[in-house]
């Protein structure tokens, strides 16, 4: 065997040896790479799901704010027709005390001070 037999099997020998490297570290980065993806779609799925949990506490909230305000406005509604009747009552009373002030406001007499 010569020198140039023996350069070409050890290069054939290199050759494949860089193959089966390649092939093994991308079938490893292969497998970082999913692992990767899988990471980052399970944090992106806790990221929806916590966004969701908030949507369904927002909508809650303004329910329970919707029927305060259902209860103020009747309530506001109570109070503003108990105030239009203390008004008409507060009229009544101020015509009454005009005709009795009418009734009991002392005469002039004619020619007497």
């Amino acid at each position: 065997m010569g020198i140039a037999e023996a350069a070409i099997i050890i290069s054939a020998v290199g050759l494949l040896l860089n193959f089966a490297g390649y092939f093994r570290n991308s079938k490893k980065d292969t497998k970082e790479e999913t692992a990767s993806e899988i990471a980052t779609h399970t944090s992106v799925m806790v990221k929806l799901e916590s966004i969701g949990q908030c949507t369904t506490d927002i909508k809650s909230e303004v329910v329970s704010v919707k029927g305060d305000v259902r209860d103020i406005r009747d309530k506001v509604i109570r109070i503003e027709e108990s105030t239009k009747q203390a008004h008409k009552r507060i009229d009544t009373l101020e015509k009454r005390l005009e005709k009795c002030a009418a009734c009991h406001m002392p005469h002039k007499e004619e020619g007497v001070e």
